[in-house]
């Protein structure tokens, strides 16, 4: 195990980045605050993969329409590539077997709601499977937390629990359904959600990186990628080789006519390629 992976990831990239802004450090949720050193990252004892837990399993909540139903099937294999993980089918749920106080109906709208520390807390917790490295739910309902700071009646896109599971919603991200444009642009921000949600699993924390796909709710409109900190800190939970794995991202991604982000991260490959060229001549040289 190589525990300083890429420890000038940062610098390389710092100029196909913007600067990072540094707006007054709020806290979040569980007491993490927005900046999250690599170190104290390291020292959170984030989960990782082991001999025994070597794939992520995701449920399916409620029903999909047929458009929504190739959304989640898309994102499962974006999941797969992203975190370089197997992505295995869970336990699927119906939400009327749910406790009583797991739905709610909004007061205004009148929908009903999943509570989503039901679903990470007790549904997912109780059926997690042994070889999981995190568990992951997506469904079409909307969602509400107790703890959300919009209120006891916010929705939100997704939440996640550190070291354990996350959910997220497809009910705000579109109708998958109107035309192939309107597809893709679920899709992305289903992406955009999962992975974000997922990587709060494996201990990242909410990020001022500008753009950053760790940047809150920002994440919805925000980029795919993510900014030099926060892929430091999933490169080393993960072990990636850098440059295949930032080939297979793009790939994915332009496979679906993502243009733009395969277009980043065909800039950061090259860029990577060409640092990475100059230090192996160096060392050359020196020799």
């Amino acid at each position: 195990m190589k525990e300083n992976l890429f420890p000038n990831l940062e610098q390389m990239l710092a100029p196909q980045s913007p600067p990072l802004v540094t707006p007054p450090q709020r806290v979040w949720r569980g007491g993490h605050a927005e900046r999250q050193s690599f170190q104290d990252y390291r020292r959170s004892r984030p989960a990782r993969q082991t001999a025994g837990r070597h794939a992520i399993y995701l449920s399916r909540v409620g029903k999909f329409s047929t458009a929504q139903a190739a959304v989640v099937t898309a994102t499962a294999e974006y999941l797969a590539v992203f975190f370089d993980l197997p992505v295995r089918s869970g336990t699927d749920f119906n939400p009327t077997s749910f406790q009583p106080w797991a739905i709610r109906q909004h007061p205004l709208r009148r929908h009903p709601q999943l509570l989503t520390d039901y679903l990470i807390d007790e549904v997912l917790w109780l059926d997690r499977p042994d070889e999981a490295v995190m568990c992951l739910a997506v469904t079409a309902w909307d969602l509400c937390s107790d703890e959300h700071p919009g209120g006891q009646w916010g929705s939100v896109f997704g939440e996640a629990r550190f070291g354990h599971a996350g959910v997220w919603s497809l009910r705000y991200l579109g109708d998958a359904s109107v035309s192939d444009t309107a597809f893709r642009r679920c899709l992305k921000r289903s992406c955009a959600v999962a992975t974000h949600e997922g990587l709060h699993v494996l201990g990242l924390d909410h990020c001022e990186g500008v753009p950053c796909n760790m940047r809150g709710s920002a994440c919805l409109s925000g980029p795919l990628h993510l900014c030099p900190p926060c892929l430091r800190k999933l490169c080393w939970n993960r072990q990636v080789d850098l440059l295949p794995y930032l080939q297979r991202l793009r790939d994915c991604l332009g496979r679906w006519a993502f243009a733009e982000a395969a277009e980043r991260y065909d800039t950061m490959i090259h860029w990577l390629a060409s640092c990475l060229g100059r230090r192996s001549q160096s060392r050359s040289s020196v020799s």
